[in-house]
């Protein structure tokens, strides 16, 4: 046994270790793990995979090691279609393991409806690239404008003032 005061137990659905906070990490590197402050202890769930993980990191020097490997539940078999051999029965079978047909319009409205979706979609696309289009142009303009409002430096001639600067 060890001085490391380190305890690995179990409840009824889940694994508990207790460790000195100077050892946190070798707990925190653990799957699945999370600290529950009432408890004062690292909780993780009642896995194979936690099993194992806790019984390599700790087994050797825990204070206590109390833990059992958790059995493997069986997966269930698929239920078995009753079916007493006949033809009408393979046939009924058949028909509930084939996908359904996908629905059926209900009228000429909605046939009409759905033939005009691909068209919405290539408008929608359509109005996507003359907003881009359309913001693009308005950019230019609006840069083309602060250049335009910029004073140049043109030093007019006619005036009195600026031909004393010449």
């Amino acid at each position: 046994m060890s001085t490391n005061n380190i305890s690995v137990y179990e409840d009824d659905d889940k694994f508990l270790v207790k460790i000195p906070a100077t050892q946190k990490l070798r707990a925190s590197r653990i799957a699945g793990r999370r600290w529950d402050f009432k408890l004062v202890a690292w909780v993780y769930p009642k896995t194979l995979a936690c099993y194992d993980s806790l019984k390599a990191e700790f087994e050797r020097d825990a204070e206590v090691f109390n833990i059992r490997k958790p059995k493997r539940k069986p997966i269930p078999s698929p239920p078995k279609p009753a079916f007493d051999g006949s033809r009408q029965d393979l046939e009924v079978s058949l028909d509930e393991a084939w996908p359904p047909d996908p629905p059926k319009p209900a009228s000429q409205d909605s046939n009409d409806f759905f033939s005009v979706l691909p068209k919405m979609d290539t408008l929608l696309d359509t109005l996507r690239i003359v907003e881009t289009s359309t913001n693009s142009i308005e950019k230019l303009l609006s840069e083309q404008q602060n250049l335009q409002d910029q004073p140049t430096g043109d030093i007019d001639i006619e005036s009195p003032s600026e031909r004393q600067h010449l």
